[in-house]
C-alpha cells in the first residue's frame, strides 16, 4: 500500500508508504514540512488537484501534491487599470494607418482632395 506526494517546486512525484491505520492528511503535512524543513503553515496539501482537508484519510494510490503558499496582495488591480483606461484620451486620427493594399491613408484621402 503506497501512495505518491508530489514535492513543492519540482515534478518529481515520490512513492510514500501508507502509514498503518491509514493516516491523515495533517500527518503527511506534518511528516513532509519536517523532511523539507520548512514551517507546516507555508504549505497546503492537494490530492489529485483538489485541496484536501487535513481531517481527510489518506488513499492507496492517490496522488498528493505539497504546495507552498504565497503571500498575496490586497487586490484593486482591475480597478486601477479601469481608472487608467478612463484617463486615457482616445484617437480619432487613422491617417497614420494602411489601407489593405499598404499605402498611408493620409495619402489616399489627400488624392481624393
Amino acid at each position: 500500500m503506497a501512495l505518491l506526494v508530489r514535492e513543492p517546486l519540482c515534478s518529481r512525484v515520490r512513492p510514500r508508504a501508507l502509514p498503518p491505520g491509514g493516516g491523515s492528511v495533517r500527518g503527511l503535512l506534518r511528516d513532509c514540512a519536517r523532511e523539507l524543513n520548512v514551517p507546516e503553515e507555508s504549505l497546503y496539501v492537494k490530492c489529485n488537484g483538489r485541496l484536501a482537508a487535513g481531517g481527510d484519510a489518506l488513499r492507496d494510490g492517490a496522488v498528493y501534491s505539497l504546495e507552498l503558499r504565497l503571500c498575496g496582495g490586497k487586490g484593486g488591480f482591475g480597478s486601477m487599470l479601469r481608472a487608467l483606461g478612463a484617463q486615457i484620451e482616445k484617437t480619432t486620427n487613422r491617417e497614420a494607418c494602411r489601407d489593405l493594399s499598404g499605402r498611408r491613408l493620409r495619402d489616399v484621402n489627400h488624392e481624393k482632395a
